[in-house]
């Protein structure tokens, strides 16, 4: 930890202060999480403003092999998923994103790293993750209410995301910042995520494993946001049962498990889901999602809604405007405003961001997404 003050310049974002360029310090900087492509510190912005704050540091692409540790390696989801974020294209999103449950990105900045440029972020801070409140429960699932809170959130934020046409090709429990103590979730590291366009190719080996859309697990180009929805799906049973529900030791055997679960695509799946080449599987009955999700632990309102998003075709997963206003959730809009099992108030959610983006500038973007799978 370093408590000493630092002042730069930096590009205002969605930051305090007037000027496009303004002047920030901020103190008190230590480690907070460190990956493959970047660390991230937490510190005390004291300039223009005193707030907490996450400062993301991505590294230059030439100096990720000398940063990189035997456990970073060992975070990355498969050997095939290459792509390195130094931190361009992450701003560049970050930039033109502002929603409630999606991280906030405050300033950038650049810093010289040898003879590379480092780009960092300041972004809005959160003290958790979704993951790491899994791992400290030993995996036992986590309460029914705040399953239901958190979950809200993320289908919230990935309603705004696709009606901006942004594939996030990211989502697991580890990138969905938390503060338990209030029970806000908002989405973060956007290092994968692109602005898909109509018919363009995009590489298949996105998503970490255990949350990949069918169609990414069997080879396709042409995907849509709907790769979000199924991760976030995959997300919700995980919440419920305190374990993934599809955990594949490689991506072969990621796909044995969807082939178990929902059996083999037919030709007109694997053509809902742009894939050109018969996945390379034994055929199997399909034995259901029940065996994954008894109805001992997960009650029938989240079997119906996690039954109607994972869907090999992605323009059978039930629109966000649907999820959102699932009965599944009806307990956070309850009168009065129920409380946690931690005794604090639920927090305010509007219930009314989902309407906004799902029946304005969504639907266009939303269709044409859903066109680009059939």
């Amino acid at each position: 930890m370093t408590s000493r003050q630092r002042l730069l310049r930096a590009n205002r974002i969605h930051g305090p202060g007037k000027e496009k360029t303004v002047e920030i310090s901020f103190t008190r900087e230590r480690l907070h999480a460190n990956g493959v492509f970047s660390n991230v510190y937490s510190a005390l912005l004291t300039s223009p403003k005193i707030l907490p704050v996450a400062i993301k540091k991505c590294w230059p692409r030439n100096s990720i092999a000398r940063n990189a540790s035997k456990t970073d390696q060992q975070q990355k989801p498969d050997d095939e998923k290459e792509d390195t974020n130094d931190g361009k294209a992450e701003i560049s999103i970050l930039s033109k994103l502002h929603h409630f449950h999606i991280v906030s990105l405050l300033y950038s900045f650049s810093v010289k790293v040898d003879t590379d440029v480092c780009n960092c972020m300041v972004l809005e801070f959160l003290p958790t993750d979704l993951g790491k409140l899994i791992k400290n429960r030993n995996h036992r699932k986590i309460d029914l209410i705040d399953t239901k809170l958190y979950s809200w959130q993320l289908f919230a934020g990935l309603d705004y995301l696709a009606s901006q046409g942004i594939a996030h090709r990211d989502i697991k429990p580890s990138n969905l910042l938390v503060d338990d103590e209030s029970g806000i979730l908002k989405i973060a590291d956007f290092g994968n995520a692109k602005k898909l366009k109509r018919s363009e190719e995009n590489p298949p080996y996105q998503v970490t494993r255990y949350y990949r859309a069918p169609e990414l697990v069997f080879g396709s180009k042409k995907y849509t946001t709907k790769v979000d929805l199924w991760a976030a799906g995959c997300v919700l049973g995980e919440l419920l049962i305190g374990k993934p529900i599809f955990p594949g030791l490689s991506s072969h055997d990621q796909g044995k498990l969807l082939v178990e679960t929902f059996g083999y695509p037919s030709t007109e799946q694997l053509k809902a889901m742009a894939v050109e080449q018969r996945p390379r599987l034994i055929r199997k009955n399909a034995r259901g999602l029940k065996p994954l999700l008894p109805e001992t632990i997960v009650d029938s309102a989240a079997f119906n809604l996690i039954d109607s998003i994972l869907r090999y075709e992605p323009f059978q997963r039930l629109d966000y405007d649907k999820v959102l206003g699932h009965t599944f959730f009806d307990f956070l809009r309850s009168k009065p405003q129920p409380k946690r099992r931690n005794g604090q108030l639920l927090p305010k959610l509007n219930f009314w961001i989902h309407e906004e983006s799902t029946q304005s500038s969504s639907s266009s973007s939303r269709s044409s997404s859903d066109d680009e799978s059939k």
